[in-house]
């Protein structure tokens, strides 16, 4: 095994780490590893020893900042586990006797340290948090430039993408790496939030006839003992560790050629097997790269572009130099319509990700949309631009819709969050991306298209390859427009959205006056002016927003093109307008909105859905919607009656043929949704446990989720299954949620589960039992609700309760606005 990598490469730790099975112990002498050119600076600390330093928090303290990272993995596809060893360049800036970092799951055998000419161990405090974070005490107090050095050894995780982790394709075993956003730290002791980004040297150590590649160019190959070859990649100068990226295996390389401005050389990575069916790639690459490059009018910041093709993963995901995608995003038929049209937005989405996520940083994750929703927005308009979306409209109003769903949540959630006991995944949802993708469009609309991009060129360049916060962006925005600068501030503290209220005045002096609930906000309408439609825009809050039409118009639509992130509580305004597609898909999500305020009766409303359904597919999506707003608040006895009128108004549009893309593809699925099909029987139920009994493990809980689609006959089925032991309990929990969510089901389930919970919440962790609280949020009864709290008060801690029962009491408090359901459905 040859030397370590570090700053000033050394002998003296040739004999590299322990063997895998070696318990943390701590270190006793110099790592033999230079610290570089700058030396720490020893304090002395006479008197009292200071007590044990206490758990930071979510967030490592700010005293030691990692300057570069000199990692050795040694990985092999076929082994579960790993080795490694590191040695991290920090600065300290002031006197301290104790480092903070990052490591989970990892088993440290050898730590120490080196300033200057002195060195000494590194003892593991073992201070107990919730956090990761392991505190190592240093034999003396520090400050300056200190080497840190640890010899430790890891897990390789089989399927599941959180840090290294392998999976099979063809029989043969493949590694990769996934560190966003908290897994860095799974595959070395390391400072792991996105406020750091220092250099990185690797050097990767894997059986000699596999490919081995990361967030660098392969600089240099040397056979080594073993039947083992030592590969080192080059300098990554400038990266954030959720990055931080590896594939190991028997890959086949396809050339793609160099792609941008800089002739950066692409290659696709695939799994060997595969390398004939990637024509997508050199097809599709080049456009959206040059797309992007215009866009910004910069070139695309990487030394070079490997694509990497990973058999089972969630999508994409951006490393510097080595973008993983779901294999089918780069393998597939290239005349297959459907194949280069995905593979450009995904592309168009993790390639937008170079620059703003990689390049321009986000300082913690409270701020995650500046990475996620400037791609969405960015990554969206050049698949628009591209053609890989059939009605680039219709895509901007459908990805608003599901970010408003989602953001009409019991406990809303603004753009910039602080992040919570639910920790830093829970903010990977559709605000981070949907909903901040969909702002970014609304203000672009306002201000217009070109003053926007010279604007967000400019913050590309002001903050390249540095941090940002939302602060960062409305500076942007201010010499462009105060009023699109006030407003992002409005959404970046707004959970929820606005509703925006619209009256026309009829005077000697016609006027519009729009009026927004929350901050200030941009409005855009169109309304009739004589022979033609003119569109308007003005900032409108609480106490302002006019707009003075030449003569008094029949009718004003509050939201045009269905751009606005907002909702309007008076929608009959707009009952009588020519509206477009999207226009018309956004006024029935007003009508839904405000039927769930009590503001529309619920007759009215149903009478809108039924006048919609007969319409064009956008008008049948938005009937179906309103629909499904209600469907929640439908009580029991009333179900039977519901089903009646769902089947009678929306049955034959379901069954109707129609091209599967697009809003007809949401149509059909919302519709299949809402039809009270009380789902397969026993027999299913048989062949899928049947099924999951066949399957590995890890394969068991994405089987048994589909029994949440059965008859709700069988939710007394699904719990006992939890119970029998065939399987771990945990398996069956998002069947169980599936089931809950469903309003068909969610009271035979509930029914099906409180009796057992007891025995269940036995058999588990508490943090699992959680997962089965988060999902009664889909009651809406108050008699379930005493039951809720019965049954997890003292199982799960207090605070997990109050979401759950937050959702659950709105659900009620809607349900008494929404008046006399069984009445409505006898005139509707």
């Amino acid at each position: 095994m040859g030397c370590v990598l570090a700053i000033g490469c050394s002998s003296s730790i040739g004999d590299g780490p322990p063997p895998l099975t070696g318990k943390p112990v701590d270190a006793t002498g110099s790592s033999g590893l230079a610290s570089g050119s700058a030396a720490g600076s020893a304090t002395s600390s006479p008197g009292r020893a200071p007590a044990a330093p206490t758990a930071p928090g979510q967030r490592l303290p700010d005293i030691a900042r990692p300057i570069a990272y000199d990692l050795r993995l040694e990985l092999d596809p076929d082994s579960e586990a790993f080795r490694g060893t590191v040695a991290i360049e920090i600065e300290l800036a002031r006197p301290t006797d104790h480092v903070w970092l990052h490591a989970d799951d990892l088993v440290i055998a050898k730590a120490s340290y080196r300033a200057g000419s002195r060195s000494g161990p590194l003892v593991d405090l073992a201070i107990a948090n919730d956090d990761d974070m392991r505190a190592f005490k240093l034999d003396t107090q520090l400050s300056g430039k200190v080497t840190l050095t640890f010899e430790y050894s890891g897990h390789v995780a089989k399927d599941e993408p959180e840090g290294l982790f392998r999976q099979q394709a063809k029989s043969k075993w493949y590694l990769f790496a996934q560190s966003e956003s908290v897994f860095a730290r799974r595959i070395l002791p390391c400072f792991d939030e996105p406020r750091w980004k220092p250099a990185w040297r690797v050097t990767l150590v894997v059986p000699d006839k596999l490919v081995a590649l990361g967030n660098g160019a392969v600089i240099s190959e040397t056979a080594i003992a073993g039947g083992k070859r030592e590969v080192k990649l080059a300098e990554v100068t400038s990266m954030a560790s959720y990055l931080l990226s590896v594939a190991v295996g028997p890959f086949a390389i396809v050339d793609v050629g160099k792609v941008g401005r800089n002739r950066v050389p692409a290659r696709v990575v695939v799994p060997a097997g595969n390398e004939r069916n990637v024509a997508i790639v050199p097809a599709k690459l080049p456009a959206v790269v040059d797309a992007l490059e215009n866009y910004l009018d910069r070139p695309l910041p990487l030394a070079k572009l490997d694509l990497v093709a990973v058999p089972k993963f969630f999508g994409a995901m951006e490393n510097t130099g080595l973008v993983t995608f779901e294999a089918s995003i780069l393998i597939g038929d290239p005349k297959k319509w459907w194949v280069p049209r995905r593979f450009i937005r995904f592309a168009a989405h993790e390639l937008a990700h170079q620059w703003f996520g990689n390049q321009v940083t986000q300082v913690w994750w409270d701020d995650l949309w500046l990475a996620e929703g400037f791609s969405t927005w960015l990554g969206d308009k050049i698949s628009d631009e591209l053609g890989a979306y059939n009605d680039p409209a219709m895509r901007r109003a459908l990805a608003r819709l599901h970010a408003l769903g989602e953001d009409d949540d019991s406990t809303p959630r603004p753009l910039r969050r602080p992040i919570d006991s639910e920790g830093v995944e829970d903010r990977f949802d559709a605000i981070a991306y949907e909903k901040g993708g969909a702002l970014l469009e609304m203000i672009e609309e306002f201000v217009g298209t070109e003053k926007f991009r010279d604007a967000i060129r400019a913050y590309v360049v002001a903050h390249d390859g540095r941090h940002v916060t939302s602060r960062d962006v409305v500076r942007a925005l201010e010499p462009v427009s105060a009023d699109a600068a006030a407003a992002m501030q409005t959404y970046l503290d707004l959970g929820g959205a606005p509703v925006v209220t619209l009256r026309v005045e009829c005077t000697a002096s016609p006027a519009i006056e729009v009026r927004s609930s929350a901050g200030t906000i941009p409005v855009c309408v169109r309304y009739p002016d004589g022979a033609t439609i003119a569109r308007a825009c003005v900032v409108a809050s609480a106490t302002r927003g006019t707009i003075k039409p030449a003569a008094c118009p029949a009718w004003v639509i509050g939201n045009a093109n269905g751009d606005g992130y907002y909702r309007i509580a008076n929608p009959a305004v707009s009952a009588k307008a020519p509206m477009t597609p999207s226009e018309r898909l956004t006024y029935a999500d007003d009508l839904a909105a405000a039927t769930l305020r009590g503001e529309l009766s619920i007759t009215d409303a149903l009478r809108e859905a039924k006048t919609l359904m007969a319409g064009d597919t956008a008008s049948a999506l938005g009937a179906a919607n309103i629909a499904a707003a209600i469907d929640p608040l439908v009580e029991e006895a009333l179900r039977p009656a519901w089903s009646r009128w769902i089947t009678t108004r929306f049955a034959a549009r379901a069954k109707a043929k129609g091209p599967p893309t697009g809003v007809e593809a949401a149509l059909k699925e919302q519709l299949w949704e809402l039809l009270p099909a009380r789902g397969p029987g026993k027999p299913w139920f048989d062949k899928i446990v049947a099924k999951a009994k066949a399957a590995p493990e890890a394969r068991h809980e994405a089987i048994l989720e589909n029994l949440g689609e059965l008859s709700p006959d069988l939710a007394p089925h699904v719990v006992d299954l939890a119970l029998a032991g065939t399987f771990k309990p945990e398996k069956l929990f998002p069947a169980i949620a599936a089931m809950l969510a469903r309003p068909v089901a969610r009271s035979a389930m509930w029914r099906a589960l409180r009796d057992r919970l007891p025995k269940l919440a036995a058999s588990v962790a508490a943090v699992e039992l959680e997962e089965l609280l988060a999902a009664t949020a889909s009651l809406c009864d108050q008699v379930e609700r005493e039951q809720v709290v019965a049954a997890f008060t003292n199982r799960v801690p207090a605070p997990k309760l109050s979401k759950p029962l937050a959702s659950i009491d709105r659900c009620v408090a809607r349900r008494g606005k929404l008046g006399d359901l069984a009445a409505a459905l006898k005139r509707a």
